[in-house]
């Protein structure tokens, strides 16, 4: 009876990363919202280019994780752990690329702020 339990659980691990998964795919309608409602406005400014390439990049990121994470017989594929490891490299090399857009989507942010609020001092 106890040895059936422990076959059932899922490891913790999976557990982290949906939870991720799930946020991540909040965050992204939060930003795709944001950034249709201010598209005509705001499209040329640097920060707005950078939130649509984050978005564009998360979107894709979450694309991709999706298709690694579904199993090899419901995506009718032979048993190729290879190509599977392959793909989740991409998608890691994706995200490591993201960390860096968003560093800069918050740097730019950080300037405006700055330049706005200390305006009338100049």
């Amino acid at each position: 009876m106890r040895m059936a339990v422990q076959s059932q659980a899922t490891p913790a691990g999976s557990e982290d990363l949906s939870a991720a998964v799930s946020m991540a795919r909040a965050e992204l309608v939060l930003l795709e919202g944001l950034l249709e409602k201010n598209r005509k406005q705001h499209r040329r400014g640097m920060y707005f280019m950078r939130l649509d390439r984050l978005a564009s990049g998360l979107g894709r990121v979450l694309k991709d994780h999706q298709e690694v994470m579904t199993p090899a017989y419901e995506r009718n594929e032979n048993e190729d752990g290879g190509k599977d490891r392959r793909r989740m490299f991409g998608v890691c090399l994706q995200l490591e690329h993201l960390g860096s857009v968003a560093l800069s989507c918050g740097s730019s942010l950080t300037a405006l702020v700055a330049r706005t609020h200390f305006m009338a001092f100049s």
